[in-house]
């Protein structure tokens, strides 16, 4: 509401004091007039408006500075939707617990951000490997397997081609008089580690029966012994001996050849027989 002071004419105004010259409306019959006085710089105090009277309008552009809010005062309902931008948000200022659980999209990750330590072990199916990912052989780790490899009787063959012997492909003995030795070809993958060699005879005889397994050697015509097992004493059953102190276990197929040979000497007939010799091995592969 504007304030009017009424005067007569030539009379000295009751509102005191003016800031500068006050501003003069005659009425009709220039008789009256009215005093518009102007009001200085920071003269109405907090005190003087009335409670909620500014509005919008009344406010300059750019008035308010953020030192005229109060901490707290802005909340939610007052900031547009989307207004928010990047330039807004302080750096690491999002924490888990502001992120909607399931939230995060492929696209809201830059290429090559999750490392190893972010993915929980155990947790990568085949589903999650592609069909043509290419994974080298390099990047696998197999697990460690056991793996048996049986030699049978029925592999043996003689050593001189005049040794004569007898049997089934369950066991093998001399029928004649002499040494008795045969051999057969061992194939082991390659790689594979030797655990132990077991060999089962049938001594019910005053001599023994010695199984060997050896490879080639460095040199052409050497062999070298990987493991011995000889049967010990008779007994009218068929026996197990085992060697588990392997000498050479890795198995090199480059550049390395097996074999098996067993020793039927002294005694004709099947009270001294060669069983199956057994591989025990373990090794890394699907």
């Amino acid at each position: 509401m504007t304030a009017v002071l009424i005067v007569a004419i030539g009379a000295t105004p009751a509102f005191a004091p003016y800031i500068g010259e006050p501003e003069k409306d005659y009425d009709t019959d220039k008789t009256t007039v009215y005093y518009y006085p102007k009001i200085g710089g920071n003269v109405v105090g907090s005190e003087a408006i009335i409670d909620g009277a500014v509005a919008t309008k009344d406010l300059a552009l750019a008035a308010v500075g953020t030192g005229r809010l109060r901490f707290g005062a802005v909340t939610s309902p007052k900031i547009r939707d989307r207004s928010i931008l990047n330039r807004d948000m302080a750096n690491n200022i999002i924490s888990s617990a502001k992120i909607r659980d399931g939230a995060i999209l492929n696209r809201d990750m830059a290429n090559g951000i999750v490392s190893s330590a972010k993915i929980k072990n155990g947790t990568i199916g085949d589903v999650d490997i592609a069909a043509d990912a290419g994974i080298s052989e390099s990047k696998i780790k197999y697990a460690t397997k056991t793996g048996y490899l049986t030699i049978p009787a029925a592999a043996l063959r003689p050593v001189d081609s005049s040794t004569a012997y007898d049997g089934s492909f369950l066991h093998i003995y001399a029928t004649g008089s002499g040494a008795a030795d045969f051999v057969a070809p061992v194939y082991l993958p390659d790689n594979a580690e030797i655990q132990a060699v077991r060999y089962d005879v049938y001594d019910d005889s005053v001599y023994d029966s010695t199984a060997y397994l050896s490879r080639s050697g460095a040199s052409p015509g050497s062999a070298e012994t990987m493991a011995t097992l000889a049967s010990s004493g008779s007994s009218a059953v068929w026996r197990t001996f085992t060697d588990s102190t392997v000498a050479y276990p890795m198995i090199d197929n480059d550049s390395r050849q097996y074999v098996v040979s067993i020793e039927l000497r002294g005694e004709a007939g099947p009270d001294l027989s060669a069983g199956r010799v057994t591989i025990e091995y373990t090794y890394a592969a699907p």
